[in-house]
């Protein structure tokens, strides 16, 4: 009987020890990728975050929250800042404010108003494409800005994955706010212009001109239900600043207006310590619960091996090697943990989505933001090799026996 036949056989000969070794190796790799799935995800916002300013200016909130909700398309829809506010800043970049000494280079205005499919469309101006020196322009793969009223541009992953080309028309459902719950008239757009990629949350993104935006919130809603300011409203503006005109920019936003400034490498900063805390301490967990399965493994298996000295010396006396019975517990320990990696792979994919859904903000919501089953590859690779290591430990302690002895216990 050759060793694989062998492992089979022990198996499934001893159904309940094997059960509950697979599942509780199943739960280990579970929990496992678990961990590691969110980690990867968490640390797809550095990647994908969007290129384009020093600042943001939005709604008093949380710094982190102003990040992701303006430059990674995560988080509820966000609150409303004047766009008289806007405005004003517009003159300090062209000199013509008060506070000339705010530095400011350039103000971009940002407004969501609605979305195509799951891709989040906003409202702004050419000055989102046009940067100041020495930062990059962001350019156009195909065709040119949505200057005049029912024109879009699209990034470049939803012309690859929507199959939509230059002069298409897209139906475009209204985003107007979080606290509004009934459905408003679909309208549509008709692309004018495709970005060129960018790796980064653009490319996931839609662009209409401003007036464009706030026409929608005019033609759905009441001017009391948007805010004190009616329809003359952002969600952010993108502030690019001259060095050094960081203290007179946050006292001219922060003390003098209803809004607060951020600086975006200052929080991107903070997300890393975060994201690196969390990933210390989620490799820690991790270690510890694989080590905990690959200890299971190991006390079913020595235990199972005191109830089988006398059937592996039979084996030895009969004539079967001692490389034979190692391959066959090596057998036996890839055949529980492919088996239980299946199955431990099986509740990842059934427990992911509830955990992103109890984390919220914790873990991106945007479509970009995927997470697949594979990303727990690693830990199959090491549940397996840790219990061919836990099922091979009897084979150690077999070589120490006397099969003579063994067998005088028949």
């Amino acid at each position: 009987m050759t060793p694989l036949r062998l492992a089979i056989l022990n198996l499934t000969r001893r159904k309940l020890t094997t059960f509950f070794a697979v599942l509780s190796i199943s739960i280990s790799v579970a929990s496992s990728g678990l961990l590691l799935r969110s980690y990867i995800l968490s640390n797809s916002r550095l990647a994908t975050l969007g290129k384009g300013c020093d600042a943001v200016v939005g709604a008093k909130n949380s710094g982190i929250e102003i990040l992701l909700g303006s430059l990674n398309g995560e988080g509820d829809f966000p609150d409303f800042v004047p766009y008289a506010l806007f405005e004003s800043l517009r003159k300090e970049q062209h000199g013509e404010g008060v506070y000339v000494s705010s530095g400011i280079k350039s103000v971009i205005p940002f407004l969501y108003f609605g979305k195509f499919k799951n891709y989040r469309v906003i409202g702004t101006d050419e000055s989102f494409f046009k940067r100041p020196q020495p930062a990059p322009d962001l350019d156009f793969a195909q065709g040119t800005w949505a200057a005049n009223p029912d024109e879009v541009v699209i990034g470049s992953y939803i012309a690859d994955k929507e199959n939509v080309r230059i002069g298409d028309y897209i139906t475009v459902s209204p985003w107007l706010g979080k606290s509004e719950e009934r459905k408003f008239p679909e309208f549509k757009l008709k692309v004018t212009g495709i970005l060129d990629r960018t790796k980064t949350v653009w490319d996931y993104s839609l662009f209409s001109n401003v007036k464009q935006a706030q026409d929608i919130y005019r033609q759905n809603l009441d001017s009391a239900k948007i805010s004190i300011w009616g329809y003359n409203v952002l969600n952010y503006f993108l502030i690019y600043t001259d060095f050094g005109s960081r203290k007179p920019l946050t006292d001219l936003i922060n003390k003098r207006t209803v809004a607060q400034v951020i600086y975006v490498n200052e929080e991107i900063s903070k997300l890393e310590g975060l994201l690196s805390s969390g990933k210390n301490l989620g490799l820690f967990i991790t270690l510890m619960i694989i080590l905990l399965g690959g200890l299971v493994v190991s006390v079913l298996m020595i235990t199972r091996f005191d109830a089988m000295k006398i059937q592996l010396a039979v084996l030895r006396a009969i004539g079967y090697k001692k490389g034979e019975i190692a391959k066959w517990l090596l057998w036996e320990g890839i055949l529980l943990g492919v088996t239980s990696c299946l199955a431990g792979a099986l509740f990842d994919m059934m427990l992911f989505p509830a955990l992103k859904g109890a984390i919220g903000m914790g873990l991106p919501e945007t479509v970009f933001a995927s997470s697949t089953i594979f990303q727990s590859i690693p830990i199959w690779i090491i549940t397996i090799a840790a219990t061919c290591i836990a099922a091979y430990i009897p084979f150690v302690i077999f070589n120490t026996l006397n099969v003579h002895d063994s067998l005088r216990g028949l």
